[in-house]
């Protein structure tokens, strides 16, 4: 996430995800924000801006059946506009592109995400709903 103007999407490979570092506090996305940025500072794959929505939630894969076409899409949304997206990432781990899902979570803000055991996600509200992604 990020601090007063981008929030940011890192995707990290098993192998390199100890020890990565991700720029913060130099960088906030891959805008200045403090200081000089170190060496090899990964990028994010994916990053939006404060008009947008404010607090980047979730980090689930798509692994289930039920939604044709979501396959492998990271899903995500925003705590402030509770709105849902997926990010359609290619082999070499660089994001292709955005789309909105046309679904937001009941009761307003959206805090997590949990997957179950045939892959398919549900998103939590600060009231504690719990909506199982269905995009019919």
């Amino acid at each position: 996430m990020g601090q007063n103007a981008v929030e940011e999407v890192n995707l990290l490979a098993p192998q390199a995800a100890a020890g990565s570092n991700l720029g913060w506090p130099a960088l906030e996305g891959t805008r200045p924000y403090d200081g000089d940025p170190p060496a090899g500072a990964v990028p994010p794959v994916y990053e939006y801006r404060h008009d947008e929505g404010f607090l980047v939630t979730g980090d689930f894969a798509y692994r289930g059946d039920a939604i044709e076409g979501l396959q492998g899409a990271y899903v995500c949304g925003d705590l402030g506009t509770a709105r849902l997206w997926a990010l359609a990432v290619d082999p070499s781990g660089t994001v292709a592109g955005r789309a909105d899902l046309g679904v937001g979570v009941d009761e307003g803000t959206l805090v997590s995400f949990f997957e179950d055991a045939a892959g398919e996600l549900y998103a939590i509200s600060i009231a504690g709903t719990i909506s199982r992604l269905d995009l019919t």
